[in-house]
């Protein structure tokens, strides 16, 4: 029963951010993305839609066609060049509002959990719809912290000076979260590598010929393993996500490698 409510608050909030993340694409992205493809006229244009033209297309798409799509896909939608300059482009077209992680989405069920169980959010109980307000706010809670962290992605986890405006509801839940959080940078970016492989794979996984979508499926699994040895070849990935929130540059270069939000200490794997 819990599980369903909560289920249930997440996906109108994932829903509200889609439509939000629309309306900022199709006011900004196609622009910028039209400069990208150089094309000669800007394009009014958004993720959701391409998406949606590019699963129509793979349902019968023959091999060379296929190949098109996947390479748009990965070197320009979800990995292109400039460290992620066109994905970091939708991100802010739509305001930082991003889906919920599923990193963070442990984290956020594991907070509702401590406080509710099923019986909290059954309509008999006479603290029901209070019980209901509170966990929408712990949701509302997370998808700001979550929509921070991609605020930090897109701004090479530099802290902008007044970047607490865009949060009023929650900012100082969240300064204590993401000085809190031993979420690492490289946990972030692995979880936004599976994000953008599941969003490739639901592209190919219309193909109607199964042989041709499961050889499409391997390939982009492949591309998966491919983007994490990268991450892992990056040199801050243990850095807590919260790090530039206390410490500079500075700190970085003397000691590259902390064991925690609150520590200076060393410690590898």
């Amino acid at each position: 029963m819990l599980d369903q409510t909560i289920k249930k608050i997440c996906n109108t909030e994932n829903e509200l951010i889609k439509a939000g993340n629309i309306k900022g694409e199709m006011a900004e992205f196609g622009n910028f993305l039209s400069q990208v493809l150089q094309l000669s006229e800007p394009i009014n244009t958004c993720y959701a839609r391409e998406l949606e033209n590019m699963k129509q297309t793979a349902k019968e798409a023959n091999q060379n066609t296929l190949d098109g799509m996947l390479s748009i896909l990965n070197n320009i939608f979800y990995f292109s060049y400039g460290h992620d300059m066109v994905y970091k482009e939708k991100i802010k077209a739509g305001c930082f509002m991003h889906e919920i992680l599923p990193i963070i989405q442990v984290e956020m069920e594991t907070e509702i959990k401590e406080l509710f169980n099923d019986l909290s959010v059954i309509p008999e109980n006479s603290k029901y719809q209070k019980n209901i307000e509170a966990i929408t706010s712990i949701v509302a809670k997370h998808r700001d912290f979550n929509s921070l962290l991609f605020l930090l992605y897109v701004n090479e986890w530099q802290f902008p000076s007044d970047w607490q405006k865009l949060y009023p509801q929650n900012a100082h839940e969240l300064e204590i979260m993401i000085n809190q959080s031993n979420i690492t940078i490289g946990d972030f970016l692995n979880a936004l590598v599976e994000f953008k492989i599941v969003s490739i794979k639901d592209v190919f996984l219309a193909i109607e010929n199964p042989k041709l979508r499961e050889d499409y499926l391997h390939i982009i699994s492949g591309l998966e393993a491919g983007k994490k040895k990268e991450v892992a070849n990056l040199g801050h990935i243990h850095l807590p996500v919260g790090y530039f929130n206390t410490n500079t540059m500075q700190d970085f270069v003397k000691n590259p490698k902390p064991s925690s939000p609150n520590s200076g200490t060393i410690i590898l794997n």
